[in-house]
């Protein structure tokens, strides 16, 4: 962290030193409040970084800012129509929010432009947890009705919590 605060007091009209640094405080659990404006710093330097707006758009969905994050996501994929991840998750989170259909048009359009996302939708959990600890795990059925589903055996999703934290290994 001291080496990119170092260069962002350098040379602060770079972008993705901001990024870098941001996403660095993020991991590290530095106040949000810092990490977004960053990301405001950096995309005030350069509006129209699909990559950024989507790095800033997955921040803001980790913070419970869906509307935000959709906006976000929307603005990075009409900046870069090809942004597979970007389209992923502007799929992920309108699915989160409800919109199923939406969702669905923007998860088959991250598999159209990268068809190897088709397997991250074939098994859907969601997890409930409340106060740190998971109340509950339920399979989810696949966002695209098209969606061919490998079948795996009850043992091929593994969890494991640490404290807040929740691993799936797949």
């Amino acid at each position: 962290i001291r080496a990119l605060e170092q260069a962002v007091r350098i040379d602060s009209g770079r972008p993705d030193r901001l990024r870098a640094l941001a996403q660095a405080y993020e991991r590290a659990g530095r106040d949000p409040a810092t990490v977004d404006h960053l990301y405001q710093r950096a995309l005030s330097l350069q509006p129209a970084l699909a990559w950024l707006r989507a790095d800033y758009a997955d921040f803001l969905q980790g913070h419970g800012r869906r509307d935000e994050a959709i906006k976000d996501y929307r603005a990075a994929v009409a900046e870069q129509p090809s942004l597979a991840t970007g389209w992923f998750n502007l799929g992920a989170v309108l699915l989160e929010s409800g919109q199923s259909r939406q969702a669905a048009d923007a998860l088959r359009r991250a598999v159209d432009l990268d068809p190897s996302m088709g397997e991250a939708l074939s098994r859907l959990i969601g997890v409930s947890a409340s106060g740190g600890v998971v109340t509950g795990v339920r399979q989810l059925p696949p966002p695209l009705e098209s969606l061919i589903v490998r079948d795996r055996g009850p043992r091929a999703i593994q969890m494991n919590t640490q404290g807040a934290g929740l691993r799936i290994f797949n």
